[in-house]
């Protein structure tokens, strides 16, 4: 079959190798100079003139277009299709503000009583402050959001009343994140390991895949400035078959059974972010599509025909059967230095070509021109994942790949999987 991917970071190029290996023919708009190595790149086009892309699908007789990226769906892609009466997997812009709005989301939430944080929701500075107080306990903190997208990086951890107060400044005074910063959500902060679980959805049922644990934060030990994720990894040993079973029917279903209710019906992938804390599990986001690095740990998994599923969720009548190769996965980030503030570009890189059995990169910020080598080209350059018989295996597995791998100011965390997942793991 012919699949369209739109999009261009390390989450699309997953998307292109797993239709690829499965025997699909792959275009990708615009793509990035890894994915061109399996899939025809279609540059030189606007990728938000819609009608346009349209256009392109029906030229291309594309029997299934995905789009990655929030900020197609937030924008409605989905809807110009169905009026195309094209074949898209994702959802409208009706049900994509399940995450292009964090504030309607946490309303949704405690409607249809999903466990998340206590929440107040502000749209003017004073009153922010103001109901900052409220939420605000000694020894635990807030977390800060702006209420629209913000690329995976809009959450702010405040230890103290005075870093929430400068947090409500930079979002709402300073217009760090521009107009998603005009109203913002201050949540309680909660403690507990957090974990994400990526659904496919028919607009009924959610079928949970693998769930995965991203790391966020910059630095080792989770520290330093929130990131779009540094690296992830699957399966998640503290996550047993109960607490799998608590999270399919308290969050998904009951989310599933609010939409319908309001008059959403939702298609596509839906991506819970959880805190679980003991035996229970909140909720923390909602995202529309996949994760990255989520889907770069999970899709290398799939044994199911990755078309079969985006056609039958679109068509309303998915069977539920999802099949996955019993093995674990864990994938690094590689990013330029100063990411995820400024950061240079330009840089050469090296070793891409000596990849060992299951191991594989995934290219985000590169770029080459025709014979050249490849180029930095972005804050996150590349996702490098490998797969193992057990998460130990897969570890060891893929820090092996990227020693390989050389570029100026190349910086990775040296810890995924590590300080979590293995110190878990049954002896």
């Amino acid at each position: 079959m012919k699949i369209l991917i739109l999009g261009s970071g390390a989450r699309e190029h997953a998307l292109a190798h797993t239709f690829h290996r499965q025997g699909h023919i792959v275009y990708c708009l615009p793509g990035n100079s890894g994915i061109q190595k399996i899939a025809e790149t279609i540059q030189d086009v606007n990728e938000n003139n819609f009608e346009k892309v349209c256009k392109i699908a029906k030229d291309l007789s594309i029997d299934l277009t995905i789009a990655a990226s929030e900020k197609f769906l937030a924008n409605g892609i989905a809807d110009v299709f169905k009026i195309n009466k094209l074949r898209f997997f994702g959802p409208d812009r009706k049900a994509a503000i399940i995450e292009s709005s964090k504030a309607w989301a946490k309303n949704f939430m405690q409607e249809e009583s999903i466990p998340t944080a206590r929440f107040v929701i502000s749209s003017n500075i004073k009153d922010a402050k103001k109901q900052l107080l409220k939420i605000f306990k000694e020894g635990l903190g807030v977390v800060i959001k702006p209420d629209g997208l913000t690329a995976g990086k809009g959450v702010m951890v405040c230890d103290t009343i005075s870093e929430a107060n400068l947090a409500i400044d930079l979002i709402m005074k300073d217009k760090y994140f521009s107009d998603s910063g005009n109203k913002i959500v201050i949540e309680e902060r909660l403690i507990g390991e957090e974990v994400s679980l990526m659904a496919f959805c028919d607009g009924e049922k959610a079928y949970m895949m693998l769930p995965v644990q991203d790391h966020k934060r910059l630095y080792d030990g989770s520290k330093g400035p929130n990131t779009g994720g540094m690296g992830a990894y699957t399966p998640v040993p503290f996550l047993d078959e109960h607490i799998l079973k608590m999270i399919q029917e308290k969050i998904f279903d009951k989310t599933m059974k609010g939409l319908i209710k309001n008059n959403i019906e939702y298609v596509g992938v839906l991506y819970a972010g959880l805190i679980v804390s003991g035996r229970s599990i909140y909720v923390l986001e909602y995202n529309c599509r996949f994760g990255d690095p989520e889907a770069q740990a999970v899709l290398p998994l799939i044994k199911s025909d990755l078309y079969s599923i985006m056609k039958e969720c679109s068509d309303r009548n998915f069977s539920g059967n999802i099949k996955w190769h019993d093995r674990a996965s864990c994938c690094v980030v590689m990013a330029s230095k100063g990411y995820p503030g400024a950061y240079q570009t330009g840089f050469e890189i090296s070793g891409l070509d000596d990849l060992s059995e299951n191991t594989y990169i995934f290219h985000a910020g590169t770029k080459r021109s025709y014979g050249s080598p490849y180029m930095t080209a972005g804050g996150r350059v590349l996702t490098v994942c490998a797969l193992g018989d057990d998460l130990e295996t897969s570890r060891q597995k893929v820090y092996e790949q990227i020693r390989k791998i050389q570029f100026k100011g190349a910086h990775y965390r040296k810890d995924i999987a590590n300080n979590k997942a293995l110190k878990l793991c049954p002896s």
